[in-house]
């Protein structure tokens, strides 16, 4: 009897013993449940809960587009299975912070942007692209403590509005979008060669005055320099292959332009509304124009258009009709070509345009011939030796043909504590004597490819003397390549 009583009073005991304990442990509440989700092959591409704390399951990839759109989350927990996140994903949440897990690889369009209490971000290495405003009127993006907002190698944005004159830092490979847009007070940037990619807007609106695009960029997107209307020269680089929509459009000051041989399009109103220009280079390299790419530049008259021209968009330019028939010859904006080439045909279709033979295409206009030997390229240098005092400068004259536009070229001097030299928006090299002495001025012809292979080069010496009159030999050297 005592044997079942302690038994009975030992069942009575777990039981109590176990609803306790049952009781007495925390509650544990998943943020958000699974069907809180829609996920379809690893891309979550709505959340549906209302939670303040999220935690996104393992096995997802990709946070689609708005997925968590407007939503009043606070926190969250992201799987170390992400790869990207996409564009509005976040946009307008209640986040705080983001700690993005590293294996992340590309941000989309304004992914966090207006997410106005977002004060804390922690972006992974492994970060190669960043969207369109993806941070843009958060807390953490307007206040970040440093002139530049660098992540990894990309230069997100430059805050100071108060500099004019901007040294961009080596290693920087992408200008992102609106980097330097609406800058009142920016008149140049200097870009490193590390710089490869240019995108959409980076400059557009900027009081930019120059710049020196270096062929190490093989990408510049749409309206990159749109609406710098202090813009008087512009060297752009031979390895971008296009030419992005309205790139150079609305740059009101700008009056010459040469495109480097290397480029092969040209896009829509890529120089729209450029009031004084007078001349555009089009290189044998370009083989598609877009649409009126010339629209509302009443101070050219005239365009030379390669026979490398394949493609050509509609009505190209304007004619003032202004107070003239039309018909009249004389006003018709001119197109210079080759006979039987895609512009010949283009002017039939259009009566206010005027073409003008150059004769026959000719056959191979990459060749050059010097001594009966054929080359690919060639450089020009206008002097052979120069003597100058301190404090004087020089501009070396270089005339580049054939391919050598679409190398990577480099002066240099080999004292440059005694001459220093650099690159001026014409394509031309300024020398600035520094202090007596001897040096030489180096042209280096790079395969770029590799930027590593010299092709050729040339050198000029340069003497340094205090109180002598300058004077130079003006003697040509032409450098032959292939």
């Amino acid at each position: 009897m005592k044997t079942f009583q302690k038994s009975i009073t030992f069942i009575l005991t777990l039981i109590v013993l176990i609803g306790t304990t049952a009781f007495s442990f925390p509650v544990l509440v998943n943020a958000a449940s699974a069907s809180d989700f829609v996920i379809k092959s690893g891309v979550l591409t709505e959340y549906k809960g209302t939670d303040e704390t999220v935690t996104i399951p393992e096995g997802v990839t990709s946070i689609g587009e708005s997925a968590f759109y407007n939503k009043p989350i606070k926190q969250v927990v992201f799987p170390k299975s992400l790869k990207s996140i996409g564009g509005n994903a976040f946009i307008g949440s209640n986040l705080t912070s983001a700690d993005i897990p590293e294996g992340v690889t590309s941000i989309g369009d304004s992914a966090f942007a207006s997410c106005m209490d977002l004060k804390e971000v922690k972006l992974p290495k492994s970060l190669s692209s960043i969207g369109n405003q993806a941070f843009y009127n958060t807390p953490w993006f307007v206040t970040y403590p440093k002139d530049m907002l660098i992540i990894n190698d990309i230069l997100v944005q430059y805050y100071p509005e108060d500099v004019a004159d901007v040294t961009i830092p080596q290693g920087v490979k992408t200008i992102n979008y609106k980097a330097f847009a609406n800058n009142s007070r920016l008149h140049t940037v200097v870009i490193p060669n590390s710089v490869t990619t240019i995108k959409s807007e980076a400059f557009s609106g900027s009081a930019l005055t120059s710049i020196v695009i270096p062929p190490s960029v093989t990408t510049m997107e749409d309206r990159v320099f749109y609406c710098c209307d202090q813009l008087t020269n512009i060297t752009l680089s031979p390895n971008a292959k296009h030419l992005g929509e309205r790139v150079l459009a609305a740059c009101y000051s700008l009056k010459n332009v040469s495109i480097p041989k290397g480029v092969e399009s040209i896009g829509n109103y890529a120089f729209a509304q450029d009031g004084l220009l007078k001349t555009l280079s089009i290189p044998n390299t370009v083989t598609s124009i877009g649409e009126s790419i010339l629209i509302n530049c009443y101070t050219i008259k005239e365009l030379t258009v390669p026979a490398s021209v394949k493609k050509i968009g509609r009505a190209i330019a304007d004619v003032d009709y202004s107070n003239v028939d039309a018909t009249n010859p004389d006003i018709r904006f001119i197109f210079r070509g080759y006979r039987g080439t895609a512009i010949e045909k283009y002017v039939e279709n259009y009566p206010q345009y005027r073409f003008i033979s150059l004769g026959e295409a000719p056959v191979d206009a990459d060749n050059l011939t010097y001594n009966g030997r054929e080359y690919k390229g060639a450089v020009t240098l206008d002097t052979r030796t120069y003597t100058m005092a301190p404090g004087n400068i020089y501009d070396i004259g270089v005339k580049l043909a054939g391919n050598a536009s679409a190398k990577t070229r480099r002066m240099t001097s080999s004292r440059d504590g005694i001459a220093s030299v650099r690159q001026l928006p014409n394509g031309n090299y300024r020398v600035t004597a520094l202090r007596p002495g001897t040096t030489y001025i180096t042209f280096t012809i790079y395969n770029p490819k590799d930027g590593k292979t010299e092709i050729t080069h040339s050198s000029i010496k340069f003497v340094v003397t205090a109180g002598v009159k300058q004077n130079g030999v003006a003697c040509r050297q032409t450098t032959y390549f292939n």
